[in-house]
């Protein structure tokens, strides 16, 4: 799993866990500008929520965790 910046897509946070399987479930999505466009008029849809369910690898029919992960920007 990674956490990884709005503004410029730079990996922020990486976790790994052989022990379980993740699956996106879904998220929201928010228009936001490309910085990386010269002229920052083409939009892309990143999400600011998604939700994540997870089991475990050696038992994936077992009951399942959920994950809701809400991501923030500086204002600064």
């Amino acid at each position: 799993m990674q956490g990884r910046s709005f503004k410029t897509n730079e990996i922020t946070q990486e976790i790994s866990d052989n022990t379980r399987i993740f699956r996106l479930l879904g998220s929201d999505r928010s228009s936001r500008r490309d910085p990386k466009t010269e002229a920052g008029n083409r939009s892309l849809s990143l999400p600011r929520v998604v939700v994540l369910e997870s089991r475990p690898t050696d038992n994936p029919t077992a009951h399942s965790n959920l994950y809701i992960l809400a991501g923030h920007e500086n204002s600064y």
